[in-house]
């Protein structure tokens, strides 16, 4: 698992976390899409796409290509919103393989997340007030529901047959991180900008990444 390409996706993480952090608009239209290059390369590598794998590669695309799209300008933002969109719907096929079994663990967990996402949702769009479309704003509803079921479907990964912990480890903190990261970005687009809120966006997404494709490729290749 560890390897040269690996390290080359290391690399390509601190470069654009170092564009973030230096505000450096001109490296950053390489470094973004670089990182996740380097991040769909390695996971090729290890696992070819094999099996339930491939959601996962389709998964890392379609983030590929909302990366590609929020680089681009502020119309295209939806377009970036329904690719990420897509990627979490294929993670969610990825994850759902196996069902997990229905006991007052995963019971608990769902009703967790229904209401934190709850609770959020309702601050959120308290402080976004009028200031957006009732088009942007069907959207972001329709992205946190995504999202969210992303997320309980990584948290269930414990609980499903097959899956080893450490896989369900990596999975688990990569989806985490992924919610992080988007929570992160919906308040500084929407609400107020947040300090060094554009470098926690991209250190807990890429690291999610990291953590959702790792994970995937302990369970399904074999790793």
């Amino acid at each position: 698992m560890f390897n040269g390409l690996l390290l080359l996706t290391i690399a390509a993480f601190l470069v654009e976390w170092f564009a973030v952090a230096t505000e450096s608009p001109r490296l950053r239209r390489i470094s973004k899409p670089a990182a996740m290059l380097a991040l769909l390369a390695w996971f090729t590598q290890q696992g070819a796409w094999q099996g339930e794998l491939w959601w996962f590669g389709m998964g890392l695309v379609f983030s590929l290509a909302g990366d590609i799209f929020l680089l681009l300008p502020v119309f295209l933002f939806p377009a970036g919103a329904l690719s990420f969109l897509t990627a979490h719907v294929f993670y969610i096929i990825g994850l759902n393989q196996s069902q997990p079994a229905v006991t007052w663990q995963s019971l608990l967990l769902v009703a967790a997340v229904v209401v934190l996402v709850f609770l959020f949702a309702q601050k959120f769009f308290r402080s976004l007030k009028h200031r957006h479309s009732k088009r942007l704003k069907a959207l972001i509803i329709v992205y946190m529901l995504g999202i969210s079921t992303m997320l309980l479907s990584a948290l269930l990964t414990p609980l499903r047959p097959g899956w080893p912990p450490t896989a369900a480890a990596w999975i688990v903190a990569g989806a985490v991180l992924f919610v992080i990261s988007d929570s992160f970005l919906a308040w500084n687009k929407f609400i107020r900008p947040l300090k060094h809120g554009n470098l926690i966006v991209m250190v807990t997404y890429l690291l999610g990444q990291l953590g959702i494709v790792t994970g995937a490729l302990l369970a399904f290749a074999g790793m």
